[in-house]
């Protein structure tokens, strides 16, 4: 391998990716990225599910099975939407791995998946039956493991919005106790630590989108409830 570079010597080799340009026949002496039995994109046909962005892949994780809604799931999984799942010919390729996780602890629906500080956080979530659950779950990339996090009550609800921000979470509106609030608070998950912040400021905050960018988080979209339409309204918090 010859790295050139008018950086002098300090040189980085970002990403190396080997494929065979035989059909379904590896390289000699090289990695050769194909599909697995581990693979199962039936994983992904659910609704009201998560994924966030992580260093590993995009996780997925949770979400309702069937329609009308009887069963959430605890299945995840990773994927890598640049990994070459069949390569033949500069023309005739297809790309997008995924492979299997552990279960989470619960079968959840309606939450968030949040990357932060080398963890993948299940915030908030509901089961079936549309009941927020009482736990959030974090997964260790290291241990290859989910484990259930007891947390204030105050944070207990799902269709909420939550990002990474700094050393917290921060989680707005939802619906909590069969009814859709407003309320928002920052977690810190490393010393379980829960503060409220201001309330959105509307009617209710139903599945809005929230978005960390420079010092400040954007909530996207969203309604007033379930019934209600959509929202055009940007709304902007600084911690």
């Amino acid at each position: 391998l010859l790295c050139n570079s008018s950086y002098g010597d300090q040189l980085e080799v970002w990403e190396i990716e080997y494929y065979s340009t035989q059909t379904t026949v590896p390289a000699t002496n090289q990695t050769f990225m194909t599909r697995t039995m581990t693979d199962n994109l039936s994983l992904v046909k659910v609704k009201e599910n998560a994924a966030c962005v992580t260093p590993y892949g995009i996780v997925v994780a949770g979400g309702v099975v069937d329609n009308p809604r009887t069963t959430a799931t605890s299945t995840s999984l990773v994927y890598w939407p640049h990994g070459y799942h069949e390569y033949n010919s500069a023309n005739d390729f297809s790309l997008g791995i995924s492979r299997s996780l552990p279960n989470m602890v619960e079968p959840v629906a309606d939450h968030c998946l949040v990357w932060h500080k080398g963890m993948v956080y299940r915030v908030g979530g509901a089961n079936a039956a549309g009941t927020a659950l009482s736990e959030y779950e974090r997964f260790n990339f290291d241990t290859n493991t989910w484990q259930q996090m007891t947390v204030h009550s105050a944070i207990r609800r799902h269709k909420a919005a939550a990002c990474s921000h700094g050393d917290e979470i921060f989680i707005f509106g939802g619906r909590s106790g069969g009814a859709n609030i407003k309320t928002a608070y920052a977690w810190n998950p490393e010393t379980n630590m829960v503060r409220q912040i201001a309330d959105v400021p509307k009617a209710a905050a139903y599945s809005m989108t929230a978005v960390s960018c420079g010092s400040s988080i954007y909530l996207i979209g969203g309604s007033d409830s379930g019934t209600s339409g959509p929202s055009r309204s940007i709304w902007k918090f600084t911690p």
